[in-house]
């Protein structure tokens, strides 16, 4: 099945969907607020609030927006999912002062028989403090506080 290719929100360029993709769950204002928690009351079921979604890759446009280009201090959660298993996720709750990237780096790995993979880096800095999030190209996770894993070591460690 054909599908139109998405083109960066800036450029115009065509660009390819990532695997991993994020999307920015704006802050809701006081009205759906209260009524999100009216419905909880009234029903004991968690509903979803009606507030606008940020899409990196979005379908309906077919639009990719860079992560820059996102008014962070309007955000109040960040979601990196799997887009061919949209169950695999992460969620980040933003703080104030909170900073979120997201990134996906191109490791060349071997020695005669070089390969290239695909490794997504995502978390946020707040203050002096970092955090980093690296999804391995076999959906491992590895965490650290900096940004010096030595990347295509911690690859040896999986089948890929």
């Amino acid at each position: 099945m054909f599908s139109k290719p998405y083109k960066h929100k800036n450029t115009g360029e065509e660009v390819r969907p990532w695997r991993w993709q994020w999307k920015a769950i704006t802050k809701a204002d006081d009205f759906a607020i209260s009524h999100f928690q009216q419905q909880i009351q009234e029903t004991d079921i968690i509903g979803i609030l009606d507030v606008p979604v940020i899409y990196q890759f979005c379908r309906e446009t077919r639009l990719m927006t860079p992560i820059g280009e996102v008014d962070q201090d309007k955000i109040q959660l960040f979601t990196i999912f799997n887009a061919k298993l949209p169950w695999q996720r992460y969620d980040v709750v933003m703080q104030p002062g909170m900073r979120f990237f997201f990134l996906q780096r191109r490791l060349l790995v071997g020695h005669l028989d070089m390969k290239e993979f695909e490794v997504y880096v995502f978390g946020y800095k707040q203050g002096n403090q970092h955090h980093f999030t690296y999804i391995m190209p076999d959906d491992r996770v590895y965490m650290s506080n900096e940004d010096n894993v030595d990347l295509p070591n911690l690859m040896l460690y999986g089948d890929l």
